[in-house]
């Protein structure tokens, strides 16, 4: 779920472009009366939902990222208010990540530090079922964004963008609204940004303020079910370890929130170990990245695996075909990966 204040003037956006609003909310399975009052909560999928009709009936490819770049962080309500009102940059990231979850479920949200005067913001959807989320991926950016230009000023460039989604075809406006072209096909939506920017303070700072919304925000919390699909939480993180090779249970529970041993235990009562989990993750990943073209080489490399020889084996047990034969007959597999334990397939 998702409160509606996070499609407040996507209709007024969508007219202006000469599309019919109740139109798009008709094909996403939402009402006009959906979206009145910003408190109400829609389905996540349909939000999503929104913004990708949108995009096709108005024609813009950028429909997403425009309206994010729009969009006020006081549009959030409690949540936008609560983040402009802290202390410095990095403590509004912090306030953010923690308390989004009774604004958005089904989401992942985290600031870590990369080394070398580096950090990041990371933004990902960790509902599988949600597969439609390029244009949430770009708006959730562009909103991000706003809360650094809102502290760091309107000329704030990022270090770099990276977007989970392939690149699009046509005229795109990334370099003009986020100041920088993005990287595709990444592991994760992110904001890369120098970390010695999180300390720098924010412009409208209010701690008594700050300490007024918190208190309602964990009521909201605690009022809120919510979203606790591990097996999703874990496979992103898996995802993101693969990219910088470090995969390890400890580590990927520590991601998770959890001790390693819960964890496993939490894995197990859905029919998981971690390893079949890790598993079935890199044969999402292989699959996904040969279907978009990416050489084997390089998927090998970004699985973890040492040799080619050992990723074809690997490959060919997962789908009954070599990289090189699944590529050759133009095989339309799902990318998503089936969350069944090896086991128990046929």
């Amino acid at each position: 779920m998702v409160m509606a204040a996070a499609a407040q003037g996507v209709t007024q956006r969508t007219a202006a472009a000469g599309v019919d609003p109740d139109d798009v909310l008709c094909a996403a399975g939402l009402l006009p009366s959906d979206l009145t009052d910003p408190t109400r909560r829609i389905a996540l999928s349909r939000y999503c939902q929104i913004f990708e009709i949108a995009a096709r009936k108005t024609c813009r490819a950028s429909f997403g990222l425009e309206f994010g770049a729009a969009f006020h962080p006081q549009q959030l309500g409690m949540l936008g208010y609560l983040a402009i009102s802290a202390t410095t940059l990095g403590a509004a990231l912090r306030k953010f990540t923690a308390y989004l979850p009774a604004h958005q479920q089904a989401t992942h949200l985290a600031v870590r530090n990369l080394g070398d005067g580096r950090a990041m913001v990371e933004y990902a959807i960790v509902d599988a079922s949600i597969k439609a989320r390029q244009q949430d991926a770009e708006l959730s950016i562009a909103m991000l964004f706003n809360f650094f230009r809102h502290c760091l000023g309107s000329r704030w460039v990022p270090l770099g963008i990276h977007l989970m989604h392939a690149k699009p075809s046509g005229q795109t406006r990334y370099q003009e609204l986020l100041g920088v072209r993005p990287l595709f096909a990444q592991t994760s939506n992110r904001i890369v940004f120098r970390r010695s920017e999180l300390d720098c303070p924010m412009p409208r700072r209010d701690e008594e303020l700050v300490r007024l919304l918190e208190a309602q925000l964990e009521r909201q919390l605690a009022q809120t079910e919510a979203y606790n699909d591990i097996l999703a939480r874990a496979r992103h993180e898996v995802t993101i370890g693969l990219e910088t090779g470090n995969c390890e249970l400890e580590q990927i529970a520590k991601r998770c929130g959890l001790p390693p041993w819960t964890l496993k235990r939490r894995l197990k009562q859905r029919g998981f170990t971690f390893q079949e989990l890790l598993t079935s993750t890199r044969r999402a990943l292989a699959i996904d990245q040969l279907s978009r073209g990416i050489p084997v080489t390089e998927i090998a490399s970004a699985l973890g695996y040492s040799q080619i020889s050992a990723f074809s084996r690997a490959f060919r047990q997962w789908t009954g075909l070599s990289p090189r034969n699944f590529v050759s007959r133009d095989t339309r597999l799902d990318s998503e990966v089936s969350l069944t334990p090896r086991r128990y397939l046929s």
